[in-house]
């Protein structure tokens, strides 16, 4: 499935590079059936990666810097990770 989706992908990139007149019809037809689209698309996107063991607690998110201190808690033998 995943080449199929891909192939249709890039038979749409080729066609919207090359045709300007296609670009805007798609626009059009975006338009028409999913109002709003461009506001979705312009929203920003957030990821958040955390690495370096297993945690069993919180994760804070922010859009600007932010400084959380946490304790630890022990693991099973009681060392602090």
């Amino acid at each position: 499935m995943e080449q199929l989706e891909e192939g249709w992908r890039e038979r749409l990139r080729t066609v919207l590079e090359a045709d300007q007149a296609a670009v805007r019809e798609l626009t059009e037809l975006l338009d028409e059936v999913n109002p709003g689209w461009r506001d979705a698309a312009q929203a920003p996107s957030i990821s958040i990666s955390i690495s370096g063991g297993t945690f069993h607690d919180k994760v804070f998110q922010s859009g600007r810097d932010i400084n959380v201190n946490a304790s630890r808690r022990p693991d099973d033998r009681g060392n602090s990770a």
